[in-house]
Order: structure tokens, then C-alpha cells, then sequence
């Protein structure tokens, strides 16, 4: 019987396995995304990138790169801080800024670029 959460760190399908941890348990760098979604063209992408991997947690600092493999463009996202509970099978979203506009509370607005599904997660 556990005291605190436990939240899904990584599905292994194969084995039909399923890997619960406490939050902060991973420590993740990074992630790599399939299934990609290119909202803007990555040549407008600004170098600095806004990850959000669960819908209520608010967007963190990463950088991104598409990666052409032999089944389709791979989304690598590097998170600039460890991320916890990162696992396969969530939506990662990539969001920039939008210059020039800010929320009445002083928030920049933000445009989605890009997304995908996780399919790894990658260790620090």
C-alpha cells in the first residue's frame, strides 16, 4: 500500500507490463515522439520551446529537433530542466510564444508548433 501517488513511468507493451513510481521517480531528459504533428514549419520554430506533456501541468522549457527515420519523422524533445512521469503513449506538445501578445495577466499567449505521441523516454 503505497502513502503517495503513483504515476505511470513507461509501458511495456510486449511483456504486458506496466511501470509505476513515485512523482520524481525518472528524472527525464528528454523524449521521443511518433506520430508527429507539424503545425508551424520547423524552419519558424524559435530555439527555445515550451513542452507540455500532462494537460494541467504548465509548459517547460526544451528545445526540439525533427528527425527523418526510415518510419516517419521522429520529434526529439530535450528538456532544459528533468521532467518527471514522462511515459509512452502521452501526447507531448510543443508551444513558442507568440511576440507581441500577453494575456491580461501579463502571460505571453502561446502557439502550438508541434506535437506527437511519446514513445520513449529518454534518462538524464
Amino acid at each position: 500500500c503505497w502513502k503517495e501517488p503513483l504515476y505511470v513511468l513507461d509501458k511495456q507493451r510486449d511483456a504486458n507490463v506496466l511501470l509505476l513510481g513515485p512523482r520524481g521517480a525518472e528524472g527525464i531528459g528528454g523524449c521521443v515522439c511518433r506520430e508527429v504533428n507539424e503545425a508551424v514549419p520547423r524552419h519558424l520554430w524559435p530555439q527555445t520551446l515550451l513542452a507540455k506533456t500532462r494537460y494541467r501541468e504548465a509548459p517547460k522549457p526544451c528545445r526540439a529537433e525533427l528527425v527523418e527515420t526510415a518510419s516517419g519523422p521522429e520529434l526529439h524533445i530535450h528538456f532544459l530542466e528533468p521532467e518527471d512521469n514522462v511515459a509512452p503513449g502521452q501526447i507531448a506538445a510543443l508551444y513558442a510564444p507568440l511576440h507581441g501578445h500577453a494575456e491580461e495577466d501579463g502571460r505571453p499567449v502561446l502557439c502550438l508548433v508541434a506535437g506527437g505521441v511519446i514513445a520513449s523516454a529518454v534518462k538524464r
